[in-house]
């Protein structure tokens, strides 16, 4: 005969004591961790997707902290054939019988099927949201003292924009003995800290960002400089050239027109300034350097391309010693921690590819009040050009006050 035991913080099925609830009865009272967070508090983690009857389906990811000294729990689903959530013991009786436990045993960090509930209007009660009150079966489990867990919700519920909630229970108020087990609940409220612009229309029916842009990427081949999608934090995005928001980026082939010239990226017309305007140039001139490309050559290259003849460019500066780079005959420092001539120009060719390309445009005011993030490492304390995630952001704030001005 086998026996299955499910153990949580007095057990399920079994009732038997975990070490969560005899950890926390040795405290003697629970304390904040963090003194600046609640001690249970839940905050918004990630865009994501379910599938639900074959169907992929946007949903937003929640997560509960427990920021206390002491273990809780909270009501869910049979996780107990969850490898991922468990440790299984298997010990046999005196009689012969196998006895399998499922011992809690979470990552610091992880994902659950969490039962929350909603509330329709402030004269109605709480109530399920994604399970059935009258069930037979009643399943929780643990979140330990500094973990915390994420949870999926529909996005429906934003959308009409309902309270949120979720019930739990200090794991050393259920004694058994004196019968408070599950007679006693707490309840943990979702404050919407959704990112501002979480949703990109304000009407009724308002929609959430693409999932895409944080679908998180496994690639063991991914190169050292990379930061991938899945790195972004609440409220940010990371412009990862692996989906639609590589546009954004400076390598992307976005053609322009600025000053009567053509160039074909803004990665081109950056690189571009770093060589000889023509023969009379007095980097020209110099025989202890050779160029690879003309100037008319770079403005037509894009990506890692034209960054390579930046790269080669840089080279030929430093054996002549110079720091300065022009444009229109005009010289001028080539870094500087303050905004100058070179920034002004990388600005205006940034405005220039949004204003040219209809789909530049769209994408970025797609992204709200999303904090933009680059996709790769760059250097400490780089000049302002250097950030063009902050450039779009000032761009993008241009255009949302435009269209926000009535028109006449």
């Amino acid at each position: 005969m086998k026996c299955f035991i499910l153990a949580t913080c007095f057990g399920i099925i079994s009732f038997t004591s975990s070490s969560f609830a005899q950890l926390d009865s040795k405290k003697g009272g629970c304390a904040y961790l963090k003194r600046d967070r609640p001690s249970i508090y839940i905050s918004f983690d990630r865009h994501g997707t379910t599938v639900e009857k074959g169907k992929n389906l946007r949903t937003t990811f929640l997560r509960l902290h427990n920021n206390s000294t002491c273990s809780i729990t909270v009501k869910t689903t049979d996780t107990s054939y969850d490898e991922t959530l468990n440790k299984k013991e298997v010990s046999r009786r005196p009689n012969g019988d196998t006895v399998t436990r499922f011992i809690p045993n979470p990552p610091k960090d992880f994902e659950l099927e969490i039962f929350y509930d909603i509330k329709e209007s402030e004269d109605k009660k709480w109530k399920p949201a994604n399970y059935w009150e009258g069930r037979d079966l009643v399943y929780t489990y643990p979140i330990p003292s500094g973990y915390s867990a994420a949870f999926s919700v529909d996005n429906e519920f934003f959308q009409k924009e309902l309270p949120i909630s979720v019930p739990f229970e200090y794991c050393w108020e259920d004694n058994f003995e004196l019968r408070t087990w599950k007679t006693i609940s707490h309840r943990v409220y979702y404050e919407y800290d959704l990112p501002t612009g979480f949703y990109k229309d304000a009407s009724s029916l308002r929609k959430t960002y693409p999932s895409i842009w944080f679908a998180p990427i496994n690639d063991p081949n991914k190169s050292d400089w990379e930061i991938l999608p899945q790195a972004a934090k609440p409220g940010e995005v990371i412009l990862s050239k692996r989906n639609e928001l590589g546009i954004l980026s400076n390598f992307a082939a976005t053609p322009f027109d600025l000053d009567g010239k053509r160039y074909a990226s803004v990665e081109g017309f950056w690189q571009m300034m770093l060589y000889p305007e023509g023969p009379d140039d007095e980097r020209a001139k110099d025989k202890r350097v050779t160029w690879k490309y003309t100037r008319e050559q770079v403005a037509q290259l894009t990506a890692f391309e034209a960054k390579s003849a930046g790269t080669l460019a840089e080279e030929k500066m430093k054996t002549l010693g110079i720091d300065w780079v022009t444009y229109n005959g005009k010289r001028f420092p080539y870094r500087s921690q303050t905004p100058g001539e070179h920034y002004k120009l990388i600005v205006a060719a940034m405005r220039a590819k949004a204003d040219q390309n209809p789909e530049v445009k769209r994408i970025l005011l797609a992204t709200g009040d999303l904090i933009l993030k680059p996709d790769h490492h760059g250097e400490p304390n780089p000049p302002p050009e250097w950030k063009y995630y902050e450039i779009w952001m000032q761009i993008r704030k241009e255009l949302q006050t435009a269209m926000q001005k009535p028109s006449r």
